[in-house]
């Protein structure tokens, strides 16, 4: 694009668009709709396969419990320890790399690990042995499905399409655990634990390789006059980004969400606990009856935050405040009803909720962290977020079940370790409410 072209819309404080920047200077400006939705295909097809390879470790977490003799909390440590931590730390380098580097590379790399590994947790002999694989899990969804990802998208996206762009890509996450469950439920039932992790994997090879040649790189574009991310250090970048009050808050508000997210990686344990049903009804039930609600709330969800975010930028913090909110009394009612139609319908209208903001709060991280330290913001967040969301989540939920099971038995104990942990939906709703009040001042493109 020439210097002559004209400017850009870029997003503004009061709203997202108005005009300015210089042309040629914004990644979006090189790709086409049609190219952005066959990033959109492909990311979805990545971040369904993370989902598929997370999910799955839950709807198979009774039968390894029997197997290994192990307890709940045991299993919380694997989730969130061996998965959560090392996603985590991997992040900040895998991050500092994609604002520089090739993320389609990276990406292409990461799912390649990802699903060897989870294929090879079928073979696991011991509970140490499948803990030390989530643990390569962890290691390769961090460079594929986390702030690499992200970062690729907002170069393709403009800041006033992010958040359905976003939409459809969480989408994807929700759709792919729901799949896990159908299948992975059926599978483990009638071929057992470990055939259920080697199917679940095996499709991600070639998942890989078609990562490797449909992506592209914005910073290999020939047109584009790119800006220098200079030699910022990560302590640099982590500097700049903490001085923006919207940056803390919105980091406060993911983790609080992932806490309690986390911890419905029992929810599979529950139906089987307590409402006595088979593990592959398990998974057919839950999935069928809250796919519709989940898809439509989170595409529903990015294009109402595009919208309102056109005419208030504040409404990307707002959104979430309010939706996180109203979700956590829905979730409540559900894990209270005797039956498993009435506790999945209520479980759906929480999950449309819960989802449909998350385009909202995502797209408030990638407004204020900067285009030179898109990834870099997004992995710091990503290290709080899930090093105490993730990995605390299943911890603190196990040994409150456990705890809790000492004096009102395992099914009762488990029903409110979840009701517990998924008290955290208020924080997480109030400091989205405070990120509203800076996020204008924050902005940056």
């Amino acid at each position: 694009m020439s210097a002559a072209s004209s400017s850009p819309a870029v997003p503004g404080p009061s709203g997202i668009t108005e005009q300015g920047g210089a042309a040629g200077t914004n990644t979006w400006d090189a790709f086409n709709d049609r190219q952005r939705w066959v990033l959109i295909f492909v990311l979805f097809l990545v971040m369904s396969s993370g989902a598929i390879d997370r999910t799955i470790v839950s709807i198979v977490f009774e039968p390894i419990k029997q197997e290994f003799h192990v307890s709940d909390t045991a299993l919380g440590l694997m989730t969130g320890v061996a998965f959560g931590i090392f996603y985590a730390i991997l992040g900040i380098p895998l991050g500092r790399y994609a604002d520089r580097g090739d993320r389609r590379l990276l990406i292409t790399v990461s799912v390649a690990v990802w699903s060897i590994l989870t294929a090879t947790c079928g073979l696991a002999r011991s509970f140490l042995q499948l803990f030390l694989m989530r643990i390569g899990v962890g290691i390769g969804e961090a460079g594929g499905s986390g702030a690499p990802l992200f970062s690729l998208l907002a170069d393709y996206f403009p800041p006033e399409r992010r958040a359905k762009a976003i939409g459809f890509i969480q989408t994807s996450t929700i759709s792919g655990a729901i799949l896990g469950l159908i299948v992975g439920g059926y599978v483990a039932q009638y071929y057992g634990w470990r055939n259920t992790f080697i199917l679940a994997g095996l499709p991600g090879l070639l998942l890989a390789a078609i990562a490797g040649l449909i992506l592209r790189e914005p910073r290999k574009h020939h047109s584009l006059v790119l800006p220098d991310p200079g030699g910022e250090s990560t302590l640099d970048a982590l500097r700049a980004l903490t001085r923006k009050p919207t940056f803390i808050y919105t980091i406060l508000a993911q983790t609080c969400f992932t806490f309690a997210t986390a911890a419905l990686i029992f929810e599979q344990s529950y139906v089987t606990r307590v409402l006595h049903v088979g593990v592959a009804e398990t998974g057919l039930a839950t999935g069928v009856l809250s796919i519709g609600s989940i898809i439509a709330g989170n595409a529903f969800g990015g294009i109402l935050s595009d919208r309102l975010a056109r005419k208030d930028i504040t409404w990307l913090c707002r959104l979430p405040g309010y939706g996180m909110m109203l979700t956590f009394p829905f979730y409540v009612a559900s894990h209270l009803v005797p039956g498993l139609v009435a506790y999945s319908l209520l479980g759906g209208i929480a999950a449309t909720l819960m989802v449909g903001v998350l385009p909202a709060m995502m797209s408030a991280m990638l407004a204020v962290v900067g285009g030179t330290r898109r990834a870099t913001g997004l992995a710091i967040a990503m290290l709080f977020t899930n090093l105490v969301g993730l990995t605390l989540g299943p911890i603190v939920t196990g040994m409150l079940s456990d705890r809790l099971a000492l004096s009102i038995g395992p099914a009762e104990g488990l029903r409110w370790a979840i009701v517990l942990a998924l008290s955290t939906f208020y924080p997480t709703g109030w400091f989205m409410l405070r990120a509203a009040r800076t996020i204008q001042a924050d902005f940056e493109l």
